[in-house]
């Protein structure tokens, strides 16, 4: 393959990668914004910073099966194995209405939402807060707390 051509697609695959990098991630982004203003406790709703219409979350820790997230989300999710996902990725998993859902995957080393207890696999509604802090280079989730003013338990 001639080098320039190879330059030409290297360039794309690079442009692509930045557009697709966690800079652009939601969650990501407002953990990264709160670090850079010194941040080391940040509270928000993490069904709240993705598109506008989602109606819940879920948490895929690692090895969470395939079917058991499907039945909490009552979905078909093809974003994760059979099996569940590998110990160094976690996820959470977003539902909006007619069981549209979207995966959105984290290295724990980024971000863990398992190393204080995996949390019950549930689906939580839209407004349920997540408390997360950072521990080293990783952003950790320390609990789930429940929108409902009832309610009041952790996860």
């Amino acid at each position: 393959m001639p080098r320039r051509c190879l330059r030409v697609i290297c360039a794309a695959a690079a442009m692509t990668a930045a557009g697709c990098g966690f800079a652009t991630e939601p969650l990501l982004g407002k953990l990264t914004d709160a670090e850079d203003q010194g941040r080391d406790r940040v509270e928000l709703q993490p069904g709240r910073i993705y598109s506008e219409g989602a109606t819940g979350f879920l948490v895929a820790c690692p090895y969470l099966p395939r079917a058991t997230v499907e039945q909490v989300v009552a979905a078909t999710v093809t974003d994760i194995p059979s099996s569940g996902l590998q110990e160094g990725s976690n996820a959470l998993v977003i539902t909006y209405p007619k069981g549209k859902v979207s995966v959105q995957r984290f290295a724990r080393s980024a971000v863990d939402f398992c190393s204080r207890g995996a949390p019950e696999p549930i689906l939580h509604p839209i407004d349920d807060e997540a408390v997360f802090v950072r521990d080293g280079d990783t952003w950790v989730l320390e609990f789930l707390q429940n929108s409902s003013p009832t309610a009041g338990d952790r996860h």
